[in-house]
């Protein structure tokens, strides 16, 4: 268990918080993703929009989480200047 820790010390060292959190919340949903892939039901999706929407349901939640872990890290950089979300 200690070698897990130190491990877990030096990828994450000098790294900010909110990253490695975007970085695990990805890992996590494409595991998931993965897991349902290979256990879930059998047939994939026949026609093009029905791979489109597939691809479009695997990536959008990754697509969502580095946006919302980037105005976390620009927030703290700019404590107390009234930093606003107008973009």
């Amino acid at each position: 268990m200690n070698e897990l820790t130190g491990w877990l010390q030096r990828l994450t060292a000098g790294r900010d918080r909110a990253v490695v959190v975007g970085a695990a919340v990805t890992a996590a949903w494409l595991l998931l993703v993965a897991l349902f892939w290979l256990f879930g039901p059998e047939g994939g999706p026949v026609s093009g929009l029905a791979r489109l929407m597939t691809l479009v349901g695997v990536f959008l939640p990754v697509a969502l989480i580095w946006p919302l872990q980037r105005r976390e890290v620009m927030v703290r950089a700019a404590p107390g200047r009234g930093f606003s979300f107008d973009w």
